[in-house]
């Protein structure tokens, strides 16, 4: 979609995202690597241990990354931060923001016979007394702390972005030369050509259960044996002084490394760190992670061998040579560290280095507990680009300007405004309609008389209707609503009460998606493939045939009695002007490889305003990439039109949108995928 008013160019939507992603990550983070330090230390098998640090060190990416594409709400909330906009010079009006909550139908229950005009000027009155207040305050209240760090990150997400990408490279650079400085100090090994090594290794593989080739090669320059990669291990030129069973022990914990993948690990543990330079807790990680890495491999030596006596042996042994070259801290090496010599031996000689395997399916069970966990936990820090200095919105003169942005505490399957101040949502879950009279500030809703799903009446508020499809608000008294049993429901009291109306639509994946009437009586419903009519409030209902050629219905227009309008994938517009007897074609004039957008959910709304003047929404596809939303506009009966581009509203949250125009052409309301968030948008004439 283009901006609110042009407000935010796809860059600096971009840099906040990634800023806000970094922000997300840096308290997961936090959180997972803290929990992992307090459980490891009450913690004493190292294989667990090294599964909760293993799943601290990655897990971070993983749940921020789903917290934000599927806009998962934790239980600590979302953090925003917007800046504050008593403190900052107004250029133009922002558009309001209500937080919404949604409570039990029985606590905020209207009476149907309470005047809706009494309620609106109260609600009026009492927003009048709330704007009055809120420029007091304005006048007195500082500039709030958080706010200014809001509005610093917003201004400065570029740099920020600019000097982690600089510190990214500077750690990548520098773990290069790490790796590179090693290979050439190795660059003078040679493959061990003494049989006795060779054939312990080829018994050890087949023990073990490598059956890929391990290369064994040694050089004077180490005194600490190597294991480089998942294909060789380079052994210091004195190995040839232990004895045959401390050879045997020294090629069982370095192969026990390589069936281990440690030294994949290790390169993961430092990319990560280099990545995230900006988290200290990650160098614990690692540090934990080698650490239990040389436990861990000791019990598979001592597995191997039978015995960890000559392990130990050889721990000593190794340990008193002298080292000329220190060894970096991306391989895995039999020395791990010295600080740990004393309670190796120790677990050697004792026998509990040897155990039995627990089952992978555990461990993984424990990573994702962990996980989920944290995903469901963790805050979700996001940096709002509505709150961008309004000095940059609506450069261009976009004739539609945002006079609402609505966020919601549950999922909204669909919302619609008639005009400015009257609007209806339908819930997610239990399908329940909820009205507003005053621009959305209070939401209102009919006394729940249902005790179960079942009860006479009680479809609109069952799971009959937990996945709305279809939404139409005639005026603030006339709504229609169907879900995905087929349902049609009505209201002529502006939501207090709705008619359950059963419509005979065929089964998914063809349930009614799209509704348009003009009155409580005289209207369409459509699934993507059929069309029926009704003239009496759906008592009975007829279908009209369309032509042929026709393709994937995406929305329905009925303007008159005889007049309708119905719009398809391919951007074919199909009139009628005697009630469905006979068709004409119009051509939306879509780009070569360009459809409409089509989900479950009205994504594409239309109107007819006369037998000229016409608009639709739309989001287009094109290549299989969801491209930008416009406003299509003709004033020759569909024959041409002309697109213009709609504010972008990267705070309703999600990649696809779904549309609801009110009838005179004025009101769009636009929701996202997420299903939280909403936005009421207005047009001006220019």
């Amino acid at each position: 979609m283009g901006a609110i008013g042009d407000q935010m160019s796809v860059w600096t939507i971009v840099l906040l995202g990634s800023v806000g992603w970094l922000l997300t990550y840096a308290a997961h983070s936090t959180l997972l690597l803290g929990l992992a330090w307090l459980c490891t230390r009450y913690v004493r098998p190292y294989r667990l241990k090294e599964i909760i640090w293993k799943t601290a060190l990655a897990g971070g990416i993983l749940t921020a990354t789903l917290q934000i594409t599927l806009g998962i709400s934790p239980l600590t909330g979302r953090v925003n931060l917007p800046s504050n906009p008593l403190t900052e010079p107004q250029v133009q009006e922002q558009p309001p923001t209500f937080q919404v909550t949604l409570a039990s139908p029985n606590t905020d229950a209207v009476d149907p016979s309470q005047d809706r005009r009494g309620l609106s000027s109260r609600n009026a009155a009492a927003e009048a007394e709330v704007n009055e207040q809120a420029t007091d305050f304005a006048n007195q209240a500082p500039s709030l702390p958080w706010s200014d760090l809001a509005a610093a990150l917003q201004i400065g997400a570029g740099w920020i972005l600019g000097l982690w990408l600089v510190g990214v490279t500077a750690a990548m650079l520098r773990l290069g030369h790490i790796r590179h400085q090693l290979y050439v100090t190795l660059k003078d090994r040679r493959d061990i050509r003494a049989q006795s090594l060779i054939d312990a290794l080829t018994r050890l593989c087949r023990v073990a259960g490598v059956r890929r080739p391990v290369h064994l090669t040694c050089t004077p320059r180490i005194s600490r044996p190597i294991t480089l990669n998942s294909r060789e291990i380079c052994l210091p030129q004195r190995v040839t002084q232990l004895n045959a069973d401390r050879q045997e022990s020294l090629l069982a914990h370095e192969l026990a490394h390589v069936k281990r993948r440690d030294p994949l690990w290790l390169t993961i543990s430092h990319v990560i760190e280099g990545l995230f330079f900006f988290q200290p807790l990650h160098r614990l990680a690692r540090h934990h992670i080698q650490e239990c890495a040389e436990y861990l491999a000791d019990d598979r030596a001592a597995r191997y061998t039978g015995s960890g006596l000559a392990l130990a042996r050889c721990l000593v042994e190794v340990a008193g040579w002298p080292s000329h070259y220190a060894l970096p801290a991306t391989v895995a090496s039999i020395a791990g560290s010295m600080s740990d010599l004393e309670r190796r031996v120790r677990r050697l000689l004792d026998g509990s280095a040897v155990r039995i395997e627990t089952p992978r399916w555990w461990w993984a069970v424990i990573a994702i507990s962990i996980l989920a966990v944290v995903a469901g936990v963790g805050p979700n820090i996001s940096v709002n680009a509505s709150n961008v200095p309004p000095a940059t919105i609506n450069q261009d003169g976009s004739p539609w300007q945002v006079i609402r942005l609505l966020e919601f505490d549950r999922q909204v399957a669909l919302a619609g405004f008639s005009d400015e101040q009257f609007g209806i949502i339908v819930q997610q879950l239990d399908g329940l309609a909820r009205y507003t009279s005053d621009g959305g500030q209070t939401w209102n809703t009919l006394d729940d008389q249902c005790e179960s799903p079942g009860d006479p009446g009680c479809e609109c508020q069952s799971w009959a209707m937990s996945y709305c499809f279809g939404l139409a608000v005639v005026d603030e008294q006339i709504a229609w609503q169907c879900g995905s049993e087929n349902s049609v429901c009505r209201t002529t009291d502006g939501g207090q009460t709705w008619q359950s109306i059963t419509e005979q639509m065929a089964t998914y994946p063809y349930q009614c998606r799209f509704l348009s009437f003009l009155d409580a009586h005289t209207g369409w419903s459509a699934t993507p493939w059929r069309l029926l009519a009704t003239e009496d409030g759906g008592t009975n209902w007829t279908e009209i045939a369309l032509p042929e050629r026709g393709q994937r219905i995406t929305t329905v227009a009925r303007r008159t009695t005889v007049d309708g309008y119905v719009l398809d994938d391919k951007g074919n517009l199909l009139v009628t002007h005697d009630a469905g007897e006979s068709w004409e074609t119009h051509s939306l004039g879509l780009e070569q490889g360009e459809r409409l957008l089509s989900q479950c959910n009205a994504t594409t709304t239309m109107r007819f305003l006369d037998a000229d003047h016409g608009i639709v929404v739309f989001s287009s596809v094109a290549d299989g990439q969801i491209g930008q939303t416009w406003v299509a506009r003709t004033s020759d009966g569909g024959q041409t039109w002309q697109r213009e581009q709609i504010p972008s509203l990267p705070e309703i949250r999600g990649s696809i949108y779904y549309h609801h125009l009110s009838h005179d052409g004025k009101t769009l309301t636009v929701t996202g995928t997420s299903g939280q968030r909403a936005a009421v948008l207005r047009y001006q004439e220019p």
